[in-house]
């Protein structure tokens, strides 16, 4: 009897042996349609661990760091010359947790239980809800190593579809707070990290179907690492390899921003899938923000709008007409800004609230990156930002509607003296400030991708599957690789905590694995 006729499918092993016969002439099934390879056994390794990572961001290292605490020999791989060069250093720095001692100061009542609910929720319930237990329940105590490993002060910053205060954000605004921890405990380690070192196809035994190593290239040269135990990917996603993302996520094809590490081209995901025959989930979902400012093709810095709307602020199209209720979460007001004339938006305050926020926001948390200086010059050229006396030249010069957006300010105005807004019920606690000064500021905003959220298929222990469940013997994967967590749509503060949750478990799990001698 066949392996296909015993009523199971093909096995995971006759499927790695085909591609081993027929030197890569089995299809996969995914999303790419591309075919896995076997690329022949090197005849001498040049590097032997017992564990490999592959990316040294946050959950990298700290899938490197639990690994080699598990008592594994642990070895990493970098494709830029710094960890400063990764989605988490690269990052807003919202950790979400469920129980945190941040709440607990504050007299805050959250669960686990009650996370998941509003994960599921916000993902339009797409999510693994495998994955969304495994984020729920375990960021909360990652989140504790960390603190107690090290990470400096952070406070808790409210995110709309959250149903209670539970993200800690870094008091940088940025990711680097939890990239420098952790790589300080690298370095405790002497875990070795070789940078600008990038992998680019995976050793697969052709009789198990086991992950045996990596071949790596650095400055044109390639390395061989053999790993005994466990693969780990964690390279990222692929929000900066433009082909492949408009290939991969025709929503957002062609339009907005591509944010994030520049090294960020899905390498990973594409090596699971080309070698080890990895199944792609959730492939054309991601983090998509509606507020770039887009100053170059495809590329530019962010604006924090939420940091103004509660305030004093509201966002308008290009008719010169409020949308959508402001309090929307931001991703979810992605999908209605699709359908907005030419894709773009309008963020309008006041003086006096722009500059409230500003100097609560001082560090560049606001429009990011960014300094004083380069905002003031923005605001000079007239293509992003916009400042004029009275709201008709406002509307002028960032190419609104005039009459339509006079009727609009007027209109939000009155619901300010009201107390209400009949018109998208906003909440009454942000209709605080009426629009009114001079001089009004606007931000043109588009689309900005941050996140890719599809990548590789993993298990409870964030081992990657293949096609038919099967777990690929020897490969782990975690952080933005990953596909399935986050659902249909992003909630905030749970990028950063499932790369650290997903890093954290990978890593022991890996660690733990025996030795394929």
């Amino acid at each position: 009897m066949s392996e296909l006729n015993k009523g199971k499918g093909i096995s995971r092993r006759g499927f790695i042996k085909s591609a081993a016969v027929s030197a890569g002439a089995v299809a996969l099934v995914g999303i790419s349609s591309k075919k896995i390879e076997a690329l022949p056994l090197p005849k001498k390794w040049d590097q032997t661990v017992d564990v490999l990572v592959m990316g040294a961001g946050g959950a990298g290292m700290m899938a490197a760091i639990q690994a080699h605490d598990a008592g594994a020999k642990v070895a990493m791989l970098h494709k830029t010359a710094t960890v400063t060069s990764s989605s988490t250093a690269l990052s807003g720095g919202l950790f979400a947790a469920a129980g945190s001692r941040f709440q607990k100061e504050k007299g805050i009542q959250d669960s686990p239980a009650q996370f998941y609910e509003d994960v599921m929720k916000n993902g339009a319930y797409m999510n693994d809800p495998v994955l969304v237990k495994l984020l729920t329940e375990n960021s909360v105590k990652v989140l504790e190593w960390l603190v107690d490993n090290g990470l400096p002060p952070a406070r808790l910053e409210f995110y709309a579809g959250h149903s209670v205060l539970r993200g800690v954000r870094s008091n940088k605004n940025s990711g680097i707070d939890l990239v420098n921890t952790a790589y300080t405990l690298v370095k405790k380690r002497n875990i070795p990290v070789a940078f600008e070192t990038a992998g680019d196809a995976l050793y697969v035994d052709p009789k198990s179907g086991r992950v045996l190593g990596v071949r790596a290239t650095k400055a044109k040269k390639t390395i061989n690492i053999r790993a005994r135990k466990a693969v780990v990917i964690a390279s990222g996603g692929f929000t900066r390899d433009v082909k492949t993302f408009d290939e991969w996520v025709p929503a957002f094809s062609k339009v907005g921003t591509l944010t994030g590490d520049p090294a960020n081209a899905g390498d990973g995901i594409k090596m699971a899938t080309k070698y080890a025959g990895s199944f792609l989930t959730h492939i054309n979902y991601t983090a998509t923000y509606p507020y770039g400012l887009e100053v170059a093709p495809r590329n530019g810095p962010v604006c924090r709008y939420w940091y103004f709307t509660p305030i004093g602020g509201i966002l308008v199209n290009k008719e010169g007409k409020r949308y959508i209720n402001e309090d929307t979460p931001p991703t979810k007001l992605t999908m209605t800004l699709t359908s907005q004339t030419d894709k773009v938006h309008y963020l309008i305050t006041p003086k006096g609230v722009w500059d409230e926020v500003f100097e609560k926001y001082p560090k560049g948390g606001v429009i990011s990156p960014s300094t004083p200086e380069s905002i003031e010059e923005s605001f000079k050229e007239g293509k992003v930002l916009f400042r004029a006396d009275t709201i008709r030249d406002l509307a002028v010069k960032a190419g609104l509607d005039a009459d339509n957006f006079e009727k609009t300010v007027a209109a939000y105005n009155g619901y300010i003296d009201a107390g209400k807004d009949p018109e998208f019920g906003r909440d009454a606690k942000n209709l605080k400030r009426k629009i009114e000064g001079p001089p009004f500021q606007a931000v043109k905003m588009t689309f900005a991708t941050v996140l890719t959220l599809g990548g590789v298929k993993v298990n409870e222990k964030c081992q990657v599957l293949d096609p038919y469940g099967a777990v690929i013997p020897g490969l782990y994967a975690a952080g933005e690789t990953v596909g399935g967590v986050h659902g249909a749509i992003y909630l905030g503060g749970c990028a950063l905590a499932w790369a650290h949750t997903s890093g954290y478990i990978a890593g022991k799990n890996a660690g733990a694995e025996k030795s394929a001698g």
